[in-house]
């Protein structure tokens, strides 16, 4: 009787200690849940922190918390440890909203959804004007992509057996002209090399469909296409427009004639112009249409894909000459003499 007595007792003395553990856990996971998915950071506005390469969790979770992104640093680094997902935080940019909570936070960082720019370059754009707004969006160093665009440009172009099926054996001393004018979602300190990688990835997939049969089946040089394109997208604005110029340029450099393009000064000088002084016009450069025959070295900008069809598809005409006037229209002549009578009209 005495046993059995005492075995109740401890009974419910057993029974107590579980309810009261029980208790705790539940309370404690209450707690612990409370802090990683419903209490939020001290932040009022949205915080931008950068996770650098090599940081441990630790690192993590202070900076964080001195941001007053989050306002524990040990229950960040705990619920990321209970994911088990504490080798899995990536690099980056992050911009956190103003009172996120720590599950929100850390599954931002393990998922690396960092912040992207959108950088748009319009048509037309040369990799310097490029590099310029690069930087200016804290993207990469002018410098670094420009070093990128001139440095081993056809060991970048080898990724690629559709360019380079179509390239040959030619000589290519830039990338200027493969970077394709678009709008790119870019992470802020993006490596130079992987930035022009994607444009030069863009421009690999525009050049597809009838444009690549089209290519392969030209007796013209695709590098050539591409320099016409460029002077094309420098010079004139409508893409029919832009088809009779390819005519006409094709058909001067067919006769050996200069091909006497303005744009190819403005890109030696920087000027913004279509009055050019005869120093000008004289300037010891291979870019001189005006001083040597042929096409320039590489394209003068990175074309669109209506420059580049306009320059795969001339459209043959009387014509020998053209300018465009301030407004953007162009004007065709068939003789030198009115081909001066136009300018002195239009251009006086």
């Amino acid at each position: 009787m005495y046993l059995s007595l005492l075995f109740r007792m401890e009974n419910k003395k057993l029974k107590l200690v579980l309810f009261t553990l029980t208790t705790i856990i539940l309370a404690v996971s209450f707690l612990l849940g409370a802090e990683f998915f419903y209490f939020k950071g001290n932040n009022t506005k949205s915080t931008e922190i950068e996770v650098k390469k090599g940081e441990s969790l630790k690192e993590i979770a202070r900076n964080l918390s001195e941001e007053r992104v989050i306002n524990n640093p040990f229950l960040f680094s705990l619920y990321v440890k209970l994911l088990r997902k504490d080798k899995d935080l990536k690099s980056g940019f992050y911009v956190f909203l103003s009172r996120m909570t720590i599950s929100q936070v850390a599954e931002k960082i393990i998922s690396g959804e960092t912040e992207k720019e959108r950088i748009t370059f319009p048509e037309g754009w040369a990799s310097e004007k490029m590099a310029e707004k690069l930087e200016k969006e804290k993207i990469c160093k002018s410098s670094e992509f420009e070093k990128v665009v001139r440095d081993n440009p056809e060991e970048i172009l080898s990724d690629y057996p559709q360019l380079t099926s179509l390239l040959q054996n030619e000589k290519i001393d830039s990338l200027e002209g493969f970077l394709f004018p678009d709008t790119y979602y870019l992470e802020k300190r993006e490596n130079a090399d992987d930035v022009v990688k994607k444009m030069v990835s863009n421009f690999s997939r525009k050049i597809s469909g009838n444009i690549l049969k089209d290519i392969k089946t030209q007796k013209r040089s695709f590098y050539d296409i591409l320099k016409i394109a460029s002077l094309l997208e420098k010079e004139v604005r409508s893409y029919d427009d832009k088809r009779v110029v390819s005519g006409i340029l094709w058909k001067r450099l067919d006769n050996g004639i200069a091909l006497q393009v303005d744009a190819t000064i403005s890109y030696i000088t920087g000027k913004k112009t279509t009055k050019f002084y005869a120093e000008d016009l004289q300037t010891d450069s291979p870019y001189n249409t005006y001083r040597y025959k042929g096409l320039p070295p590489t394209p003068i900008c990175n074309p669109g894909i209506d420059s580049i069809k306009a320059a795969l598809y001339p459209r043959s005409s009387e014509y020998w000459y053209y300018l465009s006037t301030p407004e953007g229209k162009t004007i065709f002549s068939r003789t030198f003499q009115e081909h001066k009578k136009a300018k002195f009209k239009y251009l006086k």
